[in-house]
């Protein structure tokens, strides 16, 4: 069954719950071969795309404010292909 379009274009879903749900199917595969894949969506270095607390070099770019890092958001495509996959 696939997700909810509507859920899906709302790109103020955050990461955490993301990740969180990586975590608990014990695979961070996914996230990390649809993030590498990121010119084919468009996205060019520097773009906002940008995890909490994960900072692969090159590929996502994370702001920090006072030396932690901040919750950021997911892009609604990348949420959307990842939602679909493992529903």
């Amino acid at each position: 069954m696939l997700a909810d379009n509507a859920i899906n274009a709302d790109a103020s879903l955050q990461v955490y719950s993301v990740d969180t749900l990586y975590a608990d199917e014990g695979d961070q595969a996914r996230w990390w071969s649809l993030v590498n894949n990121f010119e084919s969506a468009g996205l060019k270095m520097g773009d906002a795309v940008r995890v909490s607390g994960l900072n692969p070099e090159g590929f996502l770019k994370v702001l920090q404010s006072g030396g932690n890092a901040e919750d950021k958001f997911l892009p609604a495509f990348m949420l959307q292909e990842e939602v679909i996959r493992l529903a």
